[in-house]
């Protein structure tokens, strides 16, 4: 995600790959993996890996506009909002294992 995130996408790619050929059900790493193709402008690959997403996850609804995005050769996330930036600071304190309920 590292590489993904400062555009280093040959070696993004060659870790996702990595992790996929670990475990071929990796939804995560072929989500960021079809990412990397599609920004190197590989874009059956990157159907390809939505593709197998939407098999593993068949009512994942931003899979399918992204697959529909690609398919007709739009970007990836063209016209999908990111998801919320997490907040810089907690007004909240952290949960300890000892006050919370359910002790094991």
């Amino acid at each position: 995600m590292l590489y993904y995130k400062n555009n280093r996408l040959e070696d993004a790619g060659i870790v996702l790959e990595r992790a996929i050929s670990i475990n071929n059900n990796y939804s995560n790493a072929r989500y960021f993996l079809g990412l990397v193709y599609d920004r190197q402008k590989r874009t059956g690959d990157a159907i390809g890996q939505f593709e197998k997403i939407a098999e593993l996850n068949p009512g994942n609804e931003e899979v399918k506009r992204i697959l529909a995005n690609l398919r007709s050769g739009k970007g990836a996330l063209s016209g999908i909002a990111p998801p919320a930036k997490a907040p810089d600071k907690r007004n909240e304190p952290p949960i300890s294992e000892s006050s919370s309920s359910g002790n094991r």
